[in-house]
């Protein structure tokens, strides 16, 4: 508050400085300071209104200081130049009031991050560590040869064992040398991610010998049966993750981010021309940017809803939609409820008291955002998201199809869910849950600890935020990475950097069946070279694909040269095809009605 009330001063003591010289200015600021003993204010405790008033008088009294001065009179009238530069001094200053104005106006909408972990998140972790092992077994015993309703059902059993091997970060031997201890280390971890509630209620859960059995079941269908080697836990990573969440990023990483995306909201809205509004929402008013609000009626192309991923808001899709906005096509861009810094702050009145992080949540959210959309006059909407953003279009696909709201096409980039791998590195498990040992066990000699330490507490400070274990950690297996409902009829294009190493895929075989059972009217590319957010790092690409295919249904984009193109060349790349199994109708093994039928 101080700075705007300074500002005559300010501007005052700008236009004189620039033309007084260096003893012109000396003077100055010893008047300045004269008349502040005078005044004996104290600026950092005075209210806005006694600094305002004091910057008022003594810009008169500078000015008046100025003119009696022959020297600066001289200067001012015979380099009129000097006086120029005073006069952009004193725009620049306005210009930062102003920038500084709507700086604080974005910082006042947004979430501030979370300090703790939600309760029930807190209680499963303890839940996790605190509990045995083993318990007194599960009611019904598991069936000898049935592995599959208790592991990652919608995974092959291969894949299930690289899960088992990654999550005991072991790293010694590869996984089809595991003992079958080992493995049923790993069975009863599955079982602990999966079903950590059952033992928060009872002491009838997995036994030992039960583990044992699935494990079995496993490694017979991985080709390993016959293994009876024992040992081998002293290669497994202690179960550090859950008594070490959350970690905190220093204050000034905080004040950073939110500063940073903070100032990208003047942009969206003063120079690209966005609008920022609120819809109204189950959970509550639900915050969207929208390139064409007063859109009425059908328009030539329908519109698209682009929705970011986990632990970022809208800002991170903001590059590529602005790319789409070029051809008159109108972009929502939604912000989830509770992510740190959103513009979506759910009410608790709303939702018991709890944020609003459940999937279901998020689903009837967008669901009014379509409504909205389509309430507008629009015929019908495209939908493409991100990482968690393109598993949550998938559902919201079926759910509008449920709904009778029509769906035209849904893009998917990268997306979360049953798609990718949860654990496919035994050095990061082992690093996210020793984060300290695995630096002094792993660096150079000749390295000192101290500064690697701080850098990884600053990046787990980011990665592992209250907020981030809340919105990741909080989801329920059948939730996300397990979900069932996973999938569209409607015509699905899917683009997906092949050196992602966040979401990063399933191996091509099984991938193409899921992708084939759960979207059977898809095409799929790996972009070159595209990282996790290839949004941003291939968005280029990205957005001519997009584009073309949402027009015409192909990929091959006509190469432009506007000014955009040349700025963002370095993020052309090439697309690859995706290799897909052949729908073969005789074939109803890939089908999702006989998939889920099973389970």
């Amino acid at each position: 508050d101080v700075v705007p009330a300074l500002f005559p001063a300010l501007a005052s003591f700008a236009i004189i400085s620039s033309v007084a010289g260096t003893g012109g200015t000396v003077a100055l600021v010893r008047a300045i300071l004269a008349r502040l003993r005078k005044a004996a204010v104290d600026i950092g405790e005075a209210s806005p209104h006694v600094v305002r008033s004091l910057s008022r008088r003594l810009s008169r009294e500078l000015i008046a200081f100025a003119s009696e001065d022959e020297h600066w009179a001289r200067r001012a009238f015979l380099q009129p130049r000097c006086l120029a530069g005073g006069v952009f001094a004193l725009v620049l200053l306005r210009l930062c009031a102003r920038a500084r104005g709507a700086l604080v106006a974005s910082l006042s909408l947004m979430k501030p991050p979370d300090e703790e972990l939600d309760e029930d998140l807190k209680e499963r972790l303890l839940t996790s560590v605190q509990r045995p092992p083993w318990g007194a077994g599960l009611p019904q015993a598991p069936l000898s040869g049935i592995w599959r309703p208790y592991l990652f059902s919608l995974k092959e059993a291969h894949e299930n064992l690289s899960e088992i091997h990654a999550m005991l970060g072991i790293t010694a031997r590869p996984k089809e040398k595991m003992t079958m201890e080992q493995i049923t280390e790993g069975v009863r971890r599955v079982l602990l991610f999966k079903y950590v509630q059952l033992l928060q209620v009872t002491d009838l859960y997995w036994s030992q010998e039960q583990a044992e059995c699935i494990a079995r079941a496993l490694a017979d269908d991985c080709g390993l049966g016959g293994n009876d080697e024992r040992g081998g836990l002293e290669e497994c990573v202690t179960q550090g993750l859950p008594t070490s969440v959350p970690w905190k990023a220093p204050a000034w990483l905080q004040l950073s981010q939110r500063v940073s995306i903070a100032a990208l909201r003047p942009i969206f809205l003063h120079l690209w021309g966005w609008t920022s509004r609120y819809i109204e929402t189950p959970c509550g008013m639900m915050h969207v940017y929208d390139s064409m609000p007063e859109a009425k009626g059908a328009t030539a192309l329908p519109p698209l809803l682009v929705q970011h991923g986990m632990f970022v808001t809208g800002w991170s899709m903001a590059l590529l939609a602005r790319l789409l906005t070029r051809s008159g096509r109108r972009v929502i861009l939604p912000d989830y409820f509770d992510f740190d810094n959103s513009l979506s702050i759910s009410d608790p009145s709303l939702t018991g008291g709890r944020p609003a992080r459940r999937v279901a949540d998020r689903l009837q959210c967008l669901v009014t955002v379509v409504q909205d959309i389509l309430g507008s006059g629009a015929a019908e909407v495209d939908l493409v998201g991100h990482s968690f953003g393109g598993y949550m279009v998938a559902r919201l696909a079926s759910q509008c199809d449920r709904l009778g709201l029509p769906v035209r096409k849904v893009v998917l980039l990268g997306p979360g869910g049953p798609v990718i791998d949860l654990s496919h590195n035994p050095s990061v498990s082992r690093f996210l849950n020793d984060p300290m040992g695995e630096i002094e066990a792993n660096k150079p000699r000749w390295l000192p600890a101290a500064p690697l330490k701080a850098v990884a507490r600053s990046a787990l400070g980011v990665l592992l935020s209250p907020n981030n274990c809340n919105t990741l950690l909080g989801l329920e297996y059948s939730e996300y990475l397990g979900s069932r409902d996973f999938g569209s009829k409607h015509p699905t294009l899917l683009l997906w950097g092949d050196k992602d190493e966040v979401a990063k895929p399933r191996k091509a075989e099984p991938l193409g069946r899921c992708l084939k059972a759960c979207f059977p009217h898809i095409d799929a590319y790996w972009v070159k070279g595209g990282g996790h957010n290839i949004q941003i790092d291939s968005v280029l690409t990205v957005a001519r694909a997009m584009e073309a295919w949402l027009d015409h249904g192909g990929c091959d984009a006509e190469s432009t040269t506007s000014l955009a193109d040349v700025l963002l060349l370095p993020t052309r790349t090439e697309l690859r095809g995706m290799e897909l199994p052949a729908n073969n109708a005789e074939d109803q093994s890939t089908s999702t009605e006989v998939l889920r039928s099973r389970l």
